[in-house]
């Protein structure tokens, strides 16, 4: 049962410092004080089911063994070591990009009481880190908190890897610290079975920074997942390109943001789904320019292919524009599967499952195109390969 001692253990064991306990403990009284979420609901329509009882857990997973690294150039670290190792780097970056406002405060304020595991990543000024970093994660009611710093003139790739065969809850927070003329690539592959997945990963990019972010949705019963990113320096860059596949019964609540604060900033969000069965969607997606963001370039498109007359998808873009010095679009559209494509490729011999199959393939194939990282391509393209041969 979560109580206030169950939160003292976790900071007890992990010997933390005053500040981080209070942290907690704050977050956690918000919580408690917040009405249990049993549906997620948007406009007037819109309904997606919530059925795991949060309060219940009494035990979660405190996180696989992290492969440490620790030179002149690069840190790699387990988030509860760094927090002793760390603590003024880490107090300073550490949930820096949520404020009191947050729409989904009764799932964030849990995962900053209740975070047991994660990574912290520090790349130094000038390292262009030539590998990937891989964080394979075997979720069983899992709260990780990943922080990863890079400073000026760096470059890092980082993939996370999600995978669970139980009907457990995963609960996820990133947040990327992008220096000045420096550039992230960060990939999260969703490849479980079942579950409840909640996910958020947020970025601060500052001047000339650049920050190339994918997702693959493939698996979890309920997927409720955010990507943002904050442009607070001048000329920084955003590339949010994502995908999800739902059968069954999935449901997919997908959020996707690009703040505009500083000048001559670019973001490009694009995202494809598929529903198939009785699965459900939800895609929102905002563009936010600042008053002082002149010179913006900001643009979000989402496509959604419904395989069947069961499923159900929803698309919701914004754009909020605060000065007229911008360039800024939006694109949204859902349809069916194409009778005549299907029906041609019928008639060249190809039956009607194996013809779906192939506009799938088709219909993902332009994601492969803004993908900026080859590692990243080539992870997506196995990983979704695989998927289709289910």
């Amino acid at each position: 049962m979560l109580n206030e001692n169950f939160i003292k253990k976790i900071s007890e064991r992990n010997k933390e410092p005053k500040w981080l306990l209070d942290n907690r403990l704050d977050s956690f009284s918000k919580f408690k004080s917040l009405d249990k979420v049993e549906h997620i609901k948007h406009g007037l329509n819109i309904l997606l089911k919530f059925n795991f009882d949060l309060e219940r857990i009494n035990s979660f997973d405190l996180g696989s063994k992290i492969i440490e690294r620790n030179n002149d150039n690069i840190v790699v670290m387990d988030i509860n070591k760094a927090v002793l190792e760390y603590s003024e780097l880490i107090k300073e970056n550490m949930f820096s990009t949520f404020n009191e406002e947050e729409k989904d405060k009764y799932f964030i304020e849990l995962h900053r009481a209740l975070f047991s595991s994660g990574v912290f990543i520090y790349v130094k000024k000038g390292f262009k880190i030539q590998l990937p970093i891989f964080e394979n994660i075997v979720s069983s009611n899992k709260f990780s908190y990943n922080l990863i710093v890079v400073e000026d003139d760096s470059e890092l790739t980082f993939i996370e890897d999600l995978k669970s065969k139980v009907n457990e809850y995963n609960s996820s927070v990133t947040e990327i610290i992008v220096g000045k003329n420096s550039e992230v690539n960060y990939c999260s592959m969703n490849n479980s079975t079942n579950g409840h997945n909640f996910n958020i990963v947020r970025s601060k990019v500052k001047e000339n920074g650049n920050i190339n972010f994918f997702s693959g949705l493939l698996g979890s019963g309920f997927n409720k997942t955010e990507v943002s990113s904050f442009l607070e320096g001048n000329n920084s860059r955003s590339n949010n390109v994502g995908m999800f596949f739902g059968d069954k019964e999935k449901q997919f609540d997908i959020y996707a943001r690009s703040f505009h604060v500083g000048k001559n900033t670019k973001s490009n969000m694009f995202t494809k789904g598929i529903v198939k069965d009785k699965s459900k969607s939800v895609y929102r997606g905002l563009v936010h320019v600042s008053e002082d963001a002149i010179g913006t370039d900001g643009y979000q498109k989402e496509d959604i292919l419904i395989l069947n007359d069961e499923a159900e998808a929803d698309s919701i873009p914004e754009l909020e524009i605060n000065n007229d010095d911008v360039k800024c679009s939006h694109g949204a559209s859902i349809s069916n599967v194409d009778k005549e494509k299907l029906f041609y490729l019928q008639s060249r011999g190809v039956n009607e499952e194996e013809g779906k199959k192939l506009i799938v393939d088709g219909f993902f194939y332009p994601l492969l195109r803004e993908i900026k990282s080859d590692f990243i391509k080539q992870k997506f393209a196995k990983d979704f390969e695989k998927f289709l041969k289910k």
